[in-house]
């Protein structure tokens, strides 16, 4: 045997003998980190000071994932699978940069539940905090070698606390419940579809903290990408409604000189419409569509409220004051540009082909209320010139009480047997040549003739109608 035959069969035996350790090593537990050996039920035992004054982690392989529905990048899903996706996307199934596992048909981000929730950690020398004799400390109870820990000591400080997480001796966590004055097993909650708002943490556990997410939401029906939150529920106590907002009784504005503002809701609507851009559709502040529809339909609604406004004070012990209360406040804005037509209530013709028996722009219950409008008034006339304009008749039939018991100056009425009348001088006196005027009353000539009608003809003759004539009852001079 020659020395080159030699040494390829030294560097042969060689490579065999390191791929057999090799395969026997990967066979058998591993111990990284240290020079010692694994736990017994670990597989991998990694140990962060890996040399004096060195200390280090595990990292996990990056992957940029397209969804937690797809496997992508990997070939398929594969249960127990987990990987650092380094990749945001957008959707119902967006995923974003962190630890995400796989469950064998989806990726699930991980929650690191003690860390997002924001609660100090306290190790426990027992299975269950609850047991008597229990040790706490904010220092594991093991060190790195599987030792104990002699920084372990006892510290009660740390004891029965609800923002604390206590890890106990076989790992379980557990967390301290006020109400029955024990500590309890506590699972860590899966991730959720919501952040803590003003971070990238998901939201977790935390029922009292402010939440947000990116996307659209749909409860009890699919959400839409047209509405930020669209909710459906047949099932629903339609006592109760979709949405309902209060504040508690207990909030108190305790510096009287400072003002405190409160909004059940609110609701804000944005629109810029560039320079050369028409947009032929609208702005809508708050829609409410109220509607008695639906198949096997035949029956009979007591009422419909579009929108059903209770304001004032509730409660029968309530001694303060309100120095202004209104059911709906109207304020325009115009701070520049133009609005052609302004109405701050717009009442729409009916739509439809249905019968509606009695119908009512306006309806004002209360005889008690006083209707104050500091403009004009048209009736008739879409542009009135005068406090009241009226493009037609003016009637006045039959005795109102409120004119009957409480007469002031001014005030007009028509009796059948006397005619038209006006009060002054302490007396419901009858209108004649001399009749008592203050004011301006616009009144035009119709071709309508009803009992109690007024009207001005061209030859300025002021005349009422009788049931059966025309009666002039003042002539005023034309120029």
């Amino acid at each position: 045997m020659n020395r080159k035959q030699f040494l390829l069969q030294a560097f042969i035996l060689a490579c065999l003998f390191q791929f057999s350790f090799f395969n026997f090593s990967a066979k058998a537990q591993v111990t990284i980190g240290a020079d010692s050996q694994p736990n017994e039920n670990a597989v991998l035992d990694l140990h962060s000071n890996y040399a004096t004054g060195k200390y280090g982690g595990l990292l996990m392989p990056r992957v940029a994932l397209t969804s937690t529905a797809s496997a992508s990048p990997l070939a398929t899903h594969v249960a127990g699978m987990t990987v650092y996706n380094t990749k945001t996307t957008t959707g119902d199934m967006a995923v974003y940069p962190g630890l995400y596992f796989n469950d064998g048909t989806k990726w699930i981000r991980q929650q690191e539940a003690i860390e997002e929730d924001e609660r100090t950690i306290v190790y426990v020398n027992k299975n269950d905090p609850n047991l008597s004799g229990t040790r706490f400390d904010d220092v594991p109870l093991l060190d790195d070698e599987g030792n104990a820990n002699p920084d372990f000591v006892n510290d009660n400080s740390l004891k029965a606390n609800v923002n604390y997480i206590y890890v106990a001796s076989d790992n379980t966590m557990w967390i301290y419940d006020s109400g029955s004055s024990k500590y309890i097993s506590y699972k860590s909650p899966a991730a959720t579809a919501w952040y803590k708002s003003g971070s990238s943490l998901d939201a977790g556990a935390d029922k009292e903290g402010r939440i947000s997410r990116n996307g659209f939401i749909g409860i009890g029906r699919t959400a839409s990408k047209n509405i930020a939150i669209a909710a459906l529920n047949e099932n629903l106590d339609h006592s109760g409604g979709y949405v309902y907002a209060t504040y508690s009784k207990s909030l108190i504005v305790s510096n009287g000189t400072q003002p405190s503002y409160q909004r059940g809701v609110v609701s804000v609507a944005h629109q810029r419409v560039p320079t050369g851009v028409t947009n032929s559709g609208n702005l809508i502040g708050l829609l409410s569509q109220t509607y008695k529809n639906g198949t096997d339909n035949g029956g009979t609604l007591n009422a419909m409220r579009g929108v059903y406004v209770a304001y004032g004070h509730s409660d029968v012990d309530d001694a303060g004051t309100t120095n202004t209360a209104a059911g709906l406040y109207i304020t325009p804005y115009i701070q520049s540009g133009e609005i052609t037509t302004s109405y701050d209530i717009y009442l729409g013709a009916y739509n439809g082909t249905g019968t509606i028996a009695n119908k009512y722009g306006i309806y004002i219950a209360g005889s008690d209320k006083a209707n104050y409008i500091q403009g004009t008034l048209g009736l008739g006339v879409t542009a009135p010139t005068a406090r009241l304009d009226i493009r037609g008749y003016l009637r006045l039939a039959g005795t109102d009480p409120l004119g009957t018991d409480n007469p002031e100056v001014g005030m007009l009425r028509h009796i059948v047997a006397s005619g038209l009348q006006v009060y002054r001088d302490g007396a419901w006196r009858r209108i004649h040549d001399d009749s008592y005027n203050t004011g301006a009353v616009k009144v035009g000539t119709p071709a309508i003739t009803e009992k109690g009608a007024l009207r001005l003809t061209d030859e300025g003759d002021f005349q009422i109608y009788n049931g059966s004539a025309w009666q002039t009852i003042m002539t005023i001079d034309t120029p």
